[in-house]
């Protein structure tokens, strides 16, 4: 059975224009709400959840972050908004993979698939904004938090069991 997707944005003709070619891999379900949302998510039990982080006037695609993650869902952001801080923020809440929405015609299924496999792709973009600069501007990381972000610049294809590792050998060289 294909793996079952949600997608979650508001802007209909970009769903439009990415649902044909996904449905032809996935499952698809779609919402275009929050409460659509979490309707979706009561009925159905989903392997990856593509999320917009502009859903609402009230709401966030990372406002709804929690009820996803109770699903066991694994989240991928589609945003149109790669900003420094959208990039933290979704490094902050664990966020498996980032698309630039409107880039994503060819990154779509590959990125699904690898982080299906328990990959975290970021795209190069998303990485240019985490210059040194940029970040000392923003909130201070806490020591993990900077570690794995310099994993990930480093290495954007690296995966959760990758970066895991790298920070188990760090902890028990510094014990």
């Amino acid at each position: 059975m294909p793996p079952k997707i949600l997608l979650v944005d508001d802007e209909l003709y970009l769903v439009s224009f990415m649902l044909p070619t996904m449905q032809s891999v996935f499952q698809m379900s779609v919402a275009a709400t929050p409460v659509q949302v979490r309707e979706q998510l009561a009925r159905e039990v989903f392997d990856v959840v593509l999320l917009d982080l502009d859903l609402s006037d009230t709401l966030t695609g990372l406002d709804l972050l929690p009820e996803i993650r109770e699903t066991g869902a694994k989240v991928i952001i589609v945003s149109a908004r790669c900003t420094p801080e959208a990039a933290l923020a979704c490094l902050r809440n664990g966020i498996r993979a980032f698309i630039d929405k409107h880039h994503c015609a060819d990154a779509l299924i590959p990125t699904i698939e690898r982080v299906l496999a328990g990959q975290q792709i970021y795209p190069d973009a998303w990485l240019a904004t985490l210059n040194d600069k940029t970040v000392a501007a923003l909130p201070k990381l806490d020591r993990t938090e900077q570690k794995v972000l310099d994993l990930l610049t480093m290495n954007p294809a690296l995966t959760n069991a990758e970066i895991g590792c790298t920070l188990a050998k760090e902890h028990t060289r510094m014990a």
